[in-house]
């Protein structure tokens, strides 16, 4: 073998040495997509005494919430209970519906600061969860004012023109 070609073999091993040992555990059971996710869970948190109150607090006031709201990306910090049915954006930028299949709430950084996270149950036959924050404009309740934006965007179709509004335009 010639001393270039034993150089050249020598150096792919050692890439791949480096790649393995710097993998963490996580990229080798996971796919991309799933190791930040998983990734993610790890910054959540359980809510404070003052987190929840606050929260609670919102639960008096939701139905006022989304009234104004007029671009579905708009954050809106709006408290979701165990089963509300809800819209969410995907990775894919595909909104499509589910339901809060957690009760309570987890706390993590959101685009401009600490917010609410709610673990979604979602897709076309609801076997897919992940955890969406209002604050980031990807999960919206499930109310006429969203639904007339969806509708308007192309999302859903109008109430009774027999297009499907369950959100099956995700494909898993």
């Amino acid at each position: 073998m010639p001393v270039a070609q034993a150089f050249n073999a020598d150096r792919k091993k050692s890439r791949a040495h480096t790649r393995r040992k710097a993998s963490s555990p996580l990229s080798s059971s996971f796919s991309s997509s799933e190791a930040a996710s998983a990734h993610l869970v790890k910054r959540l948190r359980s809510p404070t005494p003052d987190e929840k109150a606050t929260w609670t607090h919102a639960l008096a006031s939701r139905s006022d919430m989304c009234k104004d709201l007029s671009y579905l990306g708009d954050p809106v910090e709006y408290p979701f209970q165990l089963e509300d049915k809800v819209w969410v954006r995907t990775g894919k930028e595909i909104w499509c519906s589910g339901k809060i299949c957690r009760k309570g709430f987890r706390v993590g950084q959101t685009r401009t600061n600490k917010g609410f996270y709610y673990h979604v149950q979602f897709g076309s036959r609801m076997h897919l969860r992940k955890f969406f924050a209002p604050m980031n404009g990807e999960i919206k309740p499930n109310t006429e004012a969203v639904r007339q934006i969806l509708e308007q965007e192309g999302w859903i179709g109008e109430a009774g023109s027999g297009t499907d509004s369950s959100g099956d335009l995700y494909s898993d």
